[in-house]
Parts: structure tokens; C-alpha cells; sequence
């Protein structure tokens, strides 16, 4: 095992031994040390996420970190997987993740099911993943997705498609100034334009991709060799390959340059060295580097006429051929095979997905008829509280004025002369003291002054009343001139109608505080005597809405239903 390796591994038991104690501390710990090594060691962070407790029995965010790192780690040792663990991570951050943590979750999920083939559902999550990074400062992860997708319309041959993604992503890297990264896309732009077949584009991509290349470097030149093969400048051919051989690295063949080689001497007629370098290209592992090896050895043959070479080199060929369709062929049904099976679960995903919607809305709609009924029911027990209170309120007015009317009544006279009989009787008694008798004398005295203060009111209403009806106010009102009043009018005719009742206004208001000036209106034509049809023509409204408003008032008083005659006498009373 490597020191470093080691050191790790020392590093992770000594956080066991000191947090031991606490496992939820303990866990955040060994998530923090494993984020920390994912990007340089990645086998660190699995053993990291190995070491720790009850790992199995994670909940929550910790459970969503834990897949993360876990599916990242594995897919950063080119380790294969299924997407049972990140599809944790997802669930999770989709519902209370940041824009951070659902656009890494993303890649993760669009890399792992892009190992397995799904290109669609792929392209699906890395799209997910830029739009949640759109405001993110981690430009190398959105580079990445980019990029990734960008590969996955070139696989399917949509180039053009591909073009904004990879632009999008040479923007990020760029922005976050990675240059072998950037050389990559410079290269895979170079090589997207080769496939539209718009040779200048490419080259431009590719000679920008050269001064920052570093791996690829060799790979590069030896693409634009190819190029300008294709393009017919054999001169810049074999600039461009040659420099290819001289960067190569020594552990790795250049095969396929020996191809590009091999052919630019054929198409120089140098027919001994093309012979050499595609010999030479023959032992590449690469089925069609050595199917077009084949090829241009085959026409070689045949220029020179060596018909049974020419035949066993053309054999295998059309064997090789062969066997590059069949693969490709089971590839192609492969991918046609799981994307019908994708559109498929698609298809079966919609209607799950539009019976969930429609079961939702039937939640949503009960829940707002729950709600509405809650609030009707609420707004209907204030409305019951404030109208038992509003009449309880009523009755305690009524009973108040009920106590005022008697007080001024014929009644309280024949009832004080009653209890005046009754002291006279008792001031008749002689054992009485001298002051009880003095008391009692002075209560008959009381008694008699409020019973000639009574009757001498009633005398002086009966005497204002029969001014009132002489008056000039009260003849406008009960002739058509009525239909004329005025506001000033109206203000007379009410101070005429206290003066001549005094306690009119403050019991009607008592027993109506919210009167309207229409009611106060009715109530005063009603007070003298207008009749019922000129009520309405002065008031300008209907004799039924007269006849309501009357009852209604009846009704707010006494808290019960009543004719207008008892209103009218009500009013008259007052």
C-alpha cells in the first residue's frame, strides 16, 4: 500500500478513536475529510466512507452526502455502478438541497446512468444540473457537464446541437482558467467540424487547441494531419505528422499516425514507405485503424498487380468489415433496443406522472373545500357570536328605554299615587317615631313633586305637540311640498321634533346607533303621523321599501318580527 496511502488510513482510525464518542460529530468529520480527498484521492474518500459507524443507518443530509461521495468516488476509479445510491442523493437535495449540492448531485446521476447507457435520461440530468449552476461560481463542475453533454449529441450524430454545449463549456473552463481542459474541447470542436465537414472550422479549433495542449498534444497534430490529407496540402500533412511522431510519448504507439503516414505516401506516390507505416499500423488493438490499413494495402496490391496478395489482403479485410458491422450493428439495436425500453418507462412515467397530478389536484381541491367550509364555518360562528352579542346589547337598550318611558308615563303617576296612599297610611300610624315619621313625610313630598314634574311635562308635550302641528315645518311635510324638503328643512323638522320631544333623538339613537339618515328620516315622518304612500313619494323610495325598512327597524328594537302599525305605535310612544 503507498505511504501516502497509509497515512490516510492512520489518519481515519485516529478520528474513530477521538470521536468515538459521538457518532453523528464522528460522521460529519469523516464526510468533511472525504469531500476533501475526492477530487486527489478517491480511493481515500471510499475507504474514508468505508471506516464509517452504522453507515447503513444514516438519515437526512448526512445519508445524501454520504451517496454523493460514494457514487463519485466510484466513478472518478472508472468503477461501475447502478444509480441506487445517487438516486438518494437526488431525492434528497431536489426537495432541501442548495443550487450547489442538487447541480453536483445531477452530474453524479447523469454520469452514472450515461455509464449505463442511458444517454437520454443522461442528457436529461446534465441539463438539470447547468440549470440549477447557472449562478454558480464552481466553473469546472459546469464545465464538465457541459462538456459531457456535448459528447453525448455528438455520439448521436446531432453536431449542431452539440456546438452551444461545447462553446458553453470552453466558456467555463476558461472562466476558470484550465487550460488541458479547454485544449480537450478545442479538440473535440476540431473533430465536430471534420464531421460537418467544414475543414476550415476545424483547423482553426484545432491550431487554438495546440499551444495549451499538454496529453493530447500528440493527438492533435496528428488529427490535423488527417485533415489536411483529406483537404489534399500534403505539405502541411506531413508538418503536422511528423511533429505528431516527435511528442508522442514513448509508452504508447502512435498506430494511428503510422496509418496517417502510411496513407500520405500512398497519395504521394511513395508507395515503399506507405507500405512500411501501414504495416506497421497493422498491430494496433484498434478495429478500424487496421480496417483502413487493409484498405489502402489492398489498393496498393492492386496497383501493382499482385492479384493473390492483393485477394488474401482484401479477405481480410471484408472479415474485418464484417465484424466491425455485426458490432455495430449489435450496438445500434442495442441503444434502439434501451431507448425504446427508456421511451417506454417514459411513457409509462407520464401517465404515473398524470395520474399523481390528478390525484394531487382532487388533494388540492378537497383541501380548499376543507379550507373554504373551516372558513365559512368560522366567519358563520363570529357571525352568530357578534349578532347574539349585537341583541343582547339590543335588549339591554330596549330594557334601559323601556325603564325611561316608564319613568315619564301615566303608569309611574297612577304607581307613585299608589305608594303616596300607602305612606299616608303609615304616616297615620301613632306609635311611629318622630323620625320615621319625618322620613316617611319627606318621601310622600318627593313622591308628589315627581308626579306633578310628570304631569306637568306631559301637559307641556300635549301643548308642544299641538304647536308642532301648527307649524309651518309640519304642513310642508304632510302636503306635496314635502316632496321639495330641502336638507335645511330637514334639520328644522327634527329640531322641532325634539324640542317638542326632548328624549326622541337620544332614544332612537340608543336603541339604533347604526341609524341611517334614510331610517332617521322614516322614523321622523313616522313621529308626525305622514302617512305611509307620502313617506315613500318624500323619501323617493317605493311604498315596499318603506313598508321594509319600517319592519326591519321593529325588528333591530325588539329583537323579533313586527307589523309597521307596531312600529308606528312604537314611534309614536317615543
Amino acid at each position: 500500500m503507498p505511504a501516502q496511502n497509509r497515512l490516510y488510513i492512520i489518519s481515519a482510525v485516529l478520528c474513530l478513536l477521538f470521536c468515538s464518542c459521538n457518532n453523528d460529530k464522528l460522521n460529519d468529520i469523516l464526510l468533511l475529510d472525504a469531500e476533501q480527498k475526492l477530487m486527489s484521492n478517491p480511493d481515500s474518500t471510499l475507504y474514508i466512507l468505508s471506516q464509517m459507524p452504522e453507515s447503513d443507518k444514516l438519515k437526512g443530509k448526512e445519508q445524501a452526502r454520504y451517496c454523493l461521495l460514494y457514487t463519485a468516488a466510484k466513478f472518478r476509479l472508472y468503477e461501475s455502478q447502478s444509480d441506487s445510491m445517487i438516486s438518494i442523493a437526488v431525492g434528497y437535495y431536489e426537495k432541501h438541497g442548495t443550487n450547489a449540492q442538487k447541480t453536483e448531485a445531477f452530474y453524479y446521476m447523469g454520469c452514472v446512468v450515461e455509464e449505463l447507457n442511458d444517454a437520454p435520461r443522461a442528457q436529461e440530468f446534465y441539463r438539470k444540473a447547468l440549470e440549477e449552476g447557472a449562478n454558480l461560481i464552481d466553473y469546472s463542475l459546469l464545465g464538465r457537464t457541459a462538456s459531457r453533454i456535448a459528447m453525448l449529441y455528438t455520439y448521436q450524430n446531432l453536431y449542431k446541437t452539440a456546438l452551444p454545449y461545447y462553446e458553453k463549456a470552453l466558456g467555463y473552463y476558461r472562466l476558470c482558467d484550465d487550460k488541458p481542459r479547454q485544449a480537450v474541447v478545442l479538440r473535440n470542436l476540431g473533430r465536430t467540424y471534420v464531421l460537418m465537414h467544414e475543414y476550415d472550422k476545424a483547423v482553426e479549433y484545432y491550431e487554438s487547441a495546440l499551444p495549451i495542449a499538454e496529453n493530447s498534444k500528440s493527438d492533435i497534430l496528428s488529427e490535423l494531419g488527417d485533415l489536411f490529407i483529406t483537404k489534399e496540402e500534403y505539405d502541411k500533412a506531413f508538418e503536422y505528422l511528423h511533429r505528431a511522431l516527435e511528442v508522442k510519448s514513448t509508452t504508447m504507439v502512435p498506430y494511428h499516425t503510422y496509418l496517417s503516414y502510411g496513407k500520405l505516401f500512398y497519395f504521394t506516390d511513395r508507395i515503399d514507405s506507405a507500405y512500411h507505416y501501414l504495416e506497421k499500423s497493422l498491430d494496433s488493438n484498434n478495429d478500424e485503424t487496421r480496417l483502413d490499413a487493409y484498405e489502402y494495402l489492398s489498393k496498393i496490391k492492386k496497383d501493382e498487380r499482385k492479384w493473390e496478395e492483393f485477394a488474401l489482403i482484401r479477405e481480410l479485410y471484408e472479415n474485418l468489415s464484417e465484424q466491425i458491422h455485426e458490432r455495430m450493428q449489435t450496438e445500434t439495436i442495442a441503444q434502439m433496443e434501451h431507448l425504446y425500453n427508456y421511451q417506454s418507462i417514459e411513457k409509462a412515467l407520464s401517465k404515473a406522472e398524470i395520474e399523481n397530478i390528478r390525484k394531487k389536484n382532487i388533494i388540492v381541491v378537497c383541501l380548499a373545500v376543507i379550507i373554504l367550509l373551516s372558513l365559512l364555518l368560522f366567519m358563520g360562528f363570529n357571525y352568530i357570536k357578534k349578532n347574539r352579542a349585537e341583541k343582547y346589547l339590543q335588549k339591554l337598550r330596549y330594557e334601559k328605554w323601556k325603564e325611561e318611558q316608564l319613568r315619564y308615563s301615566q303608569a309611574q303617576i297612577n304607581k307613585n299615587k299608589q305608594y303616596i296612599r300607602e305612606l299616608e297610611e303609615r304616616l297615620a300610624d301613632k306609635q311611629m317615631s318622630v323620625d320615621e315619621l319625618e322620613r316617611l313625610s319627606i318621601e310622600k313630598e318627593r313622591v308628589d313633586i315627581e308626579n306633578r314634574k310628570i304631569e306637568y311635562e306631559n301637559k307641556e308635550r300635549e301643548l308642544l305637540t299641538e304647536q308642532l302641528r301648527k307649524s309651518e315645518i309640519f304642513r310642508k311635510f304632510h302636503t306635496d311640498g314635502g316632496i321639495k324638503a330641502t336638507e335645511s328643512d330637514w334639520k328644522q323638522l327634527i329640531s322641532l321634533i325634539d324640542r317638542t320631544f326632548p328624549r326622541f333623538s337620544k332614544q332612537l339613537n340608543s336603541l339604533l346607533p347604526k341609524i341611517s339618515d334614510v331610517e332617521l328620516k322614516v322614523c321622523c315622518l313616522v313621529k308626525i303621523e305622514v302617512p305611509a304612500t307620502d313617506i315613500a313619494t318624500i323619501i323617493n323610495r317605493s311604498r315596499q321599501s318603506v313598508t321594509m325598512i319600517r319592519k326591519r327597524l321593529y325588528n333591530k328594537i325588539y329583537g323579533e318580527n313586527g307589523s309597521t302599525k307596531d312600529f308606528d305605535d312604537f314611534i309614536i310612544d317615543l
